[in-house]
């Protein structure tokens, strides 16, 4: 009886867990478009597909929204380097002087797709992983990375050409 009583309960939860997916209850992430940007949700899933790690996928909106001229002229904090703050041209001027910033909207623009991508891959409901993986100084990071990269390649072909 107790056997019996024990399958009819496993047989009624296996029953309402088929119920709450095939009434999709279980809640999903996914992208949403904002008005001010030029970007599809279509294009934003594009870009998750293709990118396999969230450097390159937040490399990608950075091209898209800003464009790979502009960005390589940029820096994500618009303040000149400590590191080679001594450095000066013969004239006395700075030889590597402060860049335009990016602009706030748009880097908290692809810090929300960051965390939409990341609530997609590890779901909604894990906050502290999703704040954990999509954190402010790691997109400064990735497109740190993204604007050295850029210039790395236009270094390359400037001695390609030489």
């Amino acid at each position: 009886m107790e056997k019996l009583c024990s399958d009819n309960h496993a047989l009624r939860l296996s029953k309402e867990l088929v119920e709450v997916k095939d009434y999709q209850k279980v809640p999903q992430a996914k992208f949403t478009r904002v008005d001010n940007f030029k970007i599809t949700v279509k294009e934003l899933e594009e870009y998750n597909q293709r990118a396999n790690t969230d450097s390159m996928f937040v490399g990608t909106l950075a091209l898209h929204l800003i464009g790979p001229e502009k960005l390589k002229s940029m820096s994500v904090t618009g303040q000149a380097s400590h590191r080679f703050a001594g450095y000066k041209k013969a004239d006395g001027t700075l030889q590597y002087p402060a860049t335009e910033k990016i602009e706030p909207t748009i880097f908290q623009f692809i810090c929300d797709k960051l965390a939409e991508r990341v609530a997609i891959r590890v779901g909604p409901d894990n906050v502290t992983k999703i704040r954990t993986l999509a954190d402010e100084k790691l997109v400064k990071r990735y497109i740190a990375q993204k604007i050295s990269n850029l210039r790395k390649v236009n270094r390359s072909l400037a001695l390609a050409a030489i």
